[in-house]
C-alpha cells in the first residue's frame, strides 16, 4: 500500500459518517467560473455571484462577454478585487469559445499539459487555479498541490526523493512526483476534500498514526 494510500484510507476512516466531503459545485462551468472567483474569496461569497449569473440567465461564456466591465465588476463585487477579477474571467471565458467554441468536454479532451499552459497564460491564473479547473471541472486525474499538500506531506513524510529543485519549487514537479512515485491515483477527488479542507481546516490528529 502506497503512502498516498494510507493517509487516504486513514482520513477516511476518521471523517467517516461525517457531512459529505466534495465542497464544488457539479456543473463544469461553475467551476471555471468559481476558481477565478474565488481568489481570495470564499465560496459563500462566490456562491451568491453564481447565483445571479444563474438569475440573469448569464452563466454562459458568450453572455458572461457581453456584460461590460463595469456591469460585470458591479456583479462580482461580493468577492472582491474584482477590477483584477474582470480580467481574468472574460479572458477565460474567451480561452474557451477560441479552443473549444465554449463546449466544455472538447476544451478538456486535449493534452492536460497544454490545457494547463493555456490557462496559466491567463494573468492572474498560477497553478492552483488551473489545476483547480483541470481536477474539478475537467475531471483530469491529476494531484492540485497547494499549501494544505505541503504541510500534510511534511507530516506524513510521504514524498521522500524529492530533488533539491523541487524543494526550492515544489509546485513545479510535486504533481509528477505524486504521479509517479506516491500513488496519487488513487480518489484523487475525495482525497483532495480530506486533506484540504478536512484536516488542514480542522487541525486534527489522525495522520499521527502514519508518523
Amino acid at each position: 500500500m502506497t503512502v498516498f494510500r494510507q493517509i487516504f484510507e486513514t482520513l477516511r476512516e476518521y471523517y467517516e459518517n461525517r457531512e459529505p466531503m466534495l465542497w464544488w459545485p457539479e456543473d463544469p462551468l461553475e467551476v471555471i467560473v468559481g476558481a477565478v472567483l474565488v481568489q481570495g474569496s470564499t465560496w459563500k461569497s462566490v456562491d451568491r455571484v453564481l447565483k445571479t449569473l444563474r438569475d440573469e440567465n448569464r452563466l454562459d461564456f458568450n453572455r458572461m462577454l457581453d456584460y461590460t466591465d463595469e456591469e460585470l465588476a458591479a456583479l462580482i463585487r461580493p468577492v472582491g478585487f474584482q477590477s483584477k477579477k474582470v480580467g481574468r474571467l472574460k479572458a477565460l471565458c474567451q480561452l474557451f469559445l477560441d479552443r473549444s467554441e465554449g463546449q466544455i468536454p472538447q476544451f478538456f479532451a486535449r493534452d492536460p499539459d497544454e490545457i494547463r499552459r493555456d490557462l496559466m497564460a491567463i494573468q492572474g491564473i498560477g497553478p492552483g487555479t488551473a489545476d483547480n479547473i483541470l481536477l474539478y471541472a475537467g475531471k483530469i486525474p491529476i494531484y492540485m498541490v497547494d499549501p494544505f499538500t505541503f504541510e500534510y506531506s511534511i507530516r506524513a513524510r510521504p514524498i521522500l526523493e524529492l530533488s533539491a529543485a523541487c524543494r526550492d519549487k515544489p509546485s513545479d514537479c510535486m504533481p509528477a512526483q505524486c504521479e509517479q512515485r506516491a500513488g496519487c491515483h488513487i480518489a484523487r477527488f475525495e482525497i483532495d476534500a480530506l486533506l484540504g479542507k478536512r484536516w488542514a481546516r480542522e487541525r486534527k490528529q489522525p495522520l499521527e498514526l502514519l508518523c
